[in-house]
């Protein structure tokens, strides 16, 4: 039987038993992984596509066709990532590369390409990430979409009672350590 409690900006499902088997630290999934699972649900997402080398960037950033107008936003793939506080950069070799920040936007499928050749294959180092920095191996390239509302909603697991924890603020774009 299923309780909810609210605390706050949580929500609480409570079935003790039933996650303790299965409880895993540090799983992060990246934002193109988030995606793909939003839409097994049917759940609709902004048009994007993961890329692994600049030219796969291309011909992604091409097949958006003449047409289109907006920009393309390139996002950094590398655990964890907050991209609330993105206060990173690219390196090589312990030298910046010229990128500050694992967000970047391009007009172009060539600025596309450029941005992701910056990113792909270089170090990410903020202050969430090890000392020597996250490797980046994969963008994520999406559409430009304008947001109207902003929310936030994170699920974690209280490891002290085995449950899933469901926190929810019409607050978006803020750290979530700041909602607390």
């Amino acid at each position: 039987m299923q309780r909810l409690q609210k605390h706050t900006s949580h929500l609480r499902l409570i079935q003790p038993h039933i996650l303790s088997p299965v409880l895993k630290r540090h799983f992060f999934l990246h934002e193109y992984q988030s995606f793909e699972l939003l839409k097994s649900y049917q759940i609709p997402v902004p048009a994007q596509t993961v890329a692994n080398n600049p030219d796969e960037a291309l011909r992604v950033a091409r097949s958006y066709g003449r047409n289109y107008k907006k920009n393309f936003i390139i996002k950094a793939q590398v655990k964890p990532f907050n991209q609330q506080v993105d206060d990173g950069f690219f390196i090589s070799n312990q030298v910046k590369v010229g990128l500050v920040s694992g967000i970047q936007t391009a007009q172009t499928p060539e600025e596309v390409r450029d941005v992701a050749e910056k990113m792909l294959g270089h170090r990410y180092l903020s202050k969430s990430t090890p000392a020597r920095g996250l490797m980046c191996k994969k963008v994520l390239i999406m559409e430009e979409i304008r947001v109207r509302n902003k929310f936030f909603l994170h699920l974690s697991i209280d490891s002290k009672e085995a449950t899933p924890v469901l926190t929810y603020s019409n607050k978006g774009g803020m750290p979530g350590e700041q909602l607390r």
